[in-house]
């Protein structure tokens, strides 16, 4: 249970994929809003699942996965508002080794 910064509502998403071959679990928290976190569990999985060979996974298959969603989302939102890119911020992780990758989206405020 996280003490630190209580809100009334939570700004986090999940996903779960079940496959014949594969389960992707995806924890996304958002940070300033749940806009970015809940496209990125949507759009996340389907983005790992094109671009990471999941029977040999590599840490740059799966950060071109979160760099198209992250990329995906900057478009939805500059084409919904036309704000900057500097907004606020969501924030995902993955990983797989000692080196993590994270990524961050632009959301409107």
């Amino acid at each position: 249970c996280d003490l630190q910064g209580r809100r009334a509502y939570i700004e986090d998403h999940y996903s779960v994929v079940y496959a014949s071959t594969h389960t992707i679990w995806s924890v996304c928290d958002g940070h300033r809003g749940a806009s970015a976190a809940k496209w990125a569990a949507h759009k996340l999985p389907s983005a790992l699942v094109e671009h990471v060979d999941l029977s040999a996974p590599t840490m740059e298959q799966v950060a071109k996965a979160f760099h198209e969603t992250d990329a995906s989302f900057l478009a939805h939102v500059l084409s919904r508002s036309g704000v900057g890119p500097f907004s606020s911020t969501a924030t995902g992780r993955a990983e797989g080794n000692s080196t993590g990758r994270n990524t961050s989206s632009s959301e409107a405020a």
